[in-house]
């Protein structure tokens, strides 16, 4: 069992980089396919006041998306180079003015991983608009890497922490990361508070 296509999805260009380097690294080791992913969303809408000028601030507003679509693709670019993750079927890029969430958790099917970024709690931003990783998590039916806003995670795998309780959903998330678990040099699980056990 093994990933071998991989969606990394950029929700913008200033955290391209660590957002796609564990999956550069991953399509590396797995000798997988890397999808680059950008998706413009749209602005926000009111219902109150003077929308005269609304035409003109959606345009700049797309406009900017472009601009941050073009930063991240060059970007990923520059991550895959670093890996050596070159040549025509190693990666592609996909660029779609649509919201992000909906239109990733659409895409899902086609990928046997998915990697999105954990949203800085610190930006005021989180839920409000833009990339929602929970939704993808519950919406996709495919594994989902949710890459932490703060730190270096290039390489990752190595030491995996297991939490079990014997419910469906971990049984799925397991098996979802047993490409990830047959690769790790250590792996621990943990069970707070277990059940009685089965009887046999």
């Amino acid at each position: 069992m093994a990933y071998k296509e991989i969606l990394v999805v950029i929700d913008n260009a200033a955290g391209a980089a660590q957002r796609i380097a564990p999956a550069a690294a991953l399509a590396a080791a797995f000798g997988a396919r890397l999808t680059g992913f950008f998706a413009s969303g749209y602005p926000l809408t009111t219902a109150y006041g003077d929308l005269s000028g609304a035409p003109q601030l959606v345009e700049a507003y797309m406009e900017a998306q472009r601009a941050e679509a073009n930063a991240a693709e060059a970007a990923f670019h520059q991550a895959l180079a670093a890996v050596k993750l070159t040549g025509a079927r190693t990666h592609e890029w996909d660029y779609r003015e649509a919201e992000a969430t909906p239109s990733v958790i659409a895409l899902a099917a086609l990928y046997d991983l998915i990697v999105v970024g954990q949203p800085n709690p610190d930006s005021g931003l989180a839920n409000a608009f833009g990339l929602r990783p929970e939704e993808i998590v519950l919406g996709a039916g495919r594994p989902v890497l949710v890459v932490p806003y703060a730190g270096n995670f290039a390489a990752l795998g190595k030491r995996v922490l297991v939490g079990w309780n014997r419910r469906r959903e971990a049984v799925r998330a397991l098996h979802d990361a047993m490409p990830l678990l047959e690769r790790a040099e250590a792996v621990a699980v943990v069970e707070v508070d277990p059940a009685e056990p089965l009887l046999t």
